[in-house]
């Protein structure tokens, strides 16, 4: 029914059978039966970068759930980039992790070039028999080359850099001439 403890057990069995003689043989048997609780770990994307361009620098949030029946030593979630990625603070050790519970990995991703990208999650374990396992999950990155930025745009008159208008402007080189106001006079 599944309900067996993790740990080893062993089984005496006997066996009854007929030899070709005909005469009746029993013979007992010890059999060690090993029983280990299967690990179900899942990694979930909480905030995943699918696409972004280069010089960016992206979140990337996944969780570990552990939805099996008890508790895991789970080590190292780590977060590995392939291609035109680059990964900050990928790796956090998680520790027990019972039932039910969640642990986040945070990590920041920085594309160095356009082109298709991978971030891999692998999370490693260690069963009830001190065996290492792991489970892992991918995830791929589209990677765009930056917008080249606009020329700036002359300000609203039409003369250019507003540095350059105040330059020639306490230089008296092409400053526009006072405005007529219609506001109150200072002149007494």
């Amino acid at each position: 029914d599944g309900g067996a403890e993790p740990g080893v057990y062993t089984l005496q069995v006997t066996f009854s059978f007929v030899e070709p003689d005909g005469a009746s043989r029993e013979s007992t048997e010890v059999i060690t039966l090993l029983v280990n609780r299967r690990v179900d770990l899942q990694i979930n994307p909480v905030e995943v970068v699918t696409s972004t361009v280069v010089g960016a620098r992206d979140s990337f949030v996944i969780e570990v759930v552990n939805a099996g029946p008890g508790t895991v030593d789970v080590r190292n979630a780590e977060v590995v980039a392939r291609g035109p990625l680059g990964v900050e603070d990928g790796t956090r050790f998680i520790g027990a992790l019972d039932s039910g519970a969640v642990d986040l990995l945070e990590a920041s991703v920085s594309p160095t070039r356009a082109g298709q990208g991978t971030l891999t999650v692998h999370v490693t374990y260690v069963d009830d028999f001190g065996q290492e396992g792991s489970v892992e999950r991918a995830f791929s990155v589209e990677v765009a080359e930056a917008p080249k930025a606009p020329p700036p745009a002359p300000d609203e008159e039409g003369g250019g850099n507003v540095v350059v208008r105040i330059i020639k402007g306490l230089l008296g080189l092409g400053a526009s001439p006072p405005r007529e106001s219609s506001g109150p006079s200072l002149d007494r």
